[in-house]
C-alpha cells in the first residue's frame, strides 16, 4: 500500500477537521512560533492494569500557557499511534493542535474498554497538557474508526466532534448509536 495516497486523504480530513475547530466557538487561532519545531513525547498509559503506549504531539511554538484543542487519533488494523502522528503532525503545528495517538490491539475484546479507555486516557493526558475540555475530537481510520463510532456515541458528551476514515457502521451496530445522548458531529 503506497503512503503518498493515503497521506492526501489523511490531508484533505485534516482540512475538513480545521473546519470543525474553526467553527468551534472558543477557537483561538493561535499561531505557531516561528523556527520552533512540534515535539512528540512517547508515553504510555496503564487501564484496568494493561499498559498502551502512546505519543502526545505538542505543536511547534506552544508553551503551555493556554489550552488548545486536541485530536485522539486512533489507527487502523496492525498499525501504530506514531503512524497517525506521522501523518497529521504539519496539521498540528499550523492549526496549534495537540495530537494524542495510542497504540491499540483493536480487536473484540479492546473494544469492551471504548470509550471508558478513551476518557481516562484524554483525562490523563489533560493532566500533563493544557488541552481545552470543550475542544476534544476524535478521528478514526479503518478499524480505529470502528471504535471512533463507540466514542462519538458512547461519549457523545464528552468529545466535541468525530471523523471517520475509512470504515462503514454495521446494520448491528445500530442500537449503540441510539445510545448516543446528543447527535456528535
Amino acid at each position: 500500500m503506497a503512503i503518498q495516497p493515503i497521506a492526501g486523504l489523511f490531508r484533505t480530513l485534516a482540512l475538513v477537521l480545521s473546519g470543525l475547530l474553526a467553527l468551534s466557538s472558543s477557537y483561538c487561532g493561535v499561531l505557531a512560533a516561528p523556527g520552533k519545531n512540534g515535539r512528540d513525547r512517547p508515553a504510555s498509559f496503564t487501564f484496568q492494569g494493561v499498559e498502551y503506549p502512546n505519543v502526545v504531539r505538542l505543536p511547534s511554538g506552544y508553551d503551555g500557557s493556554h489550552p488548545l484543542p486536541a485530536i485522539l487519533l486512533l489507527h487502523g488494523a496492525h498499525g501504530k499511534g506514531q503512524d497517525m502522528i506521522d501523518l497529521w503532525k504539519s496539521f498540528a503545528d499550523s492549526h496549534q493542535v495537540i495530537l494524542v495517538a495510542p497504540t491499540l490491539p483493536l480487536d473484540a475484546e479492546f473494544e469492551k474498554l471504548v470509550p471508558r479507555l478513551f476518557l481516562a486516557l484524554m483525562e490523563s493526558v489533560r493532566q500533563k497538557s493544557n488541552i481545552d475540555p470543550k475542544r476534544i475530537y476524535v478521528f478514526g481510520y479503518s478499524a480505529g474508526g470502528y471504535v471512533t463510532f463507540d466514542a462519538a456515541t458512547l461519549a457523545s458528551t464528552y468529545f466535541a466532534a468525530a471523523a471517520v476514515f475509512a470504515d462503514i457502521i454495521a446494520p448491528e451496530y445500530y442500537p449503540i448509536i441510539q445510545q448516543a445522548q446528543r447527535k456528535t458531529p
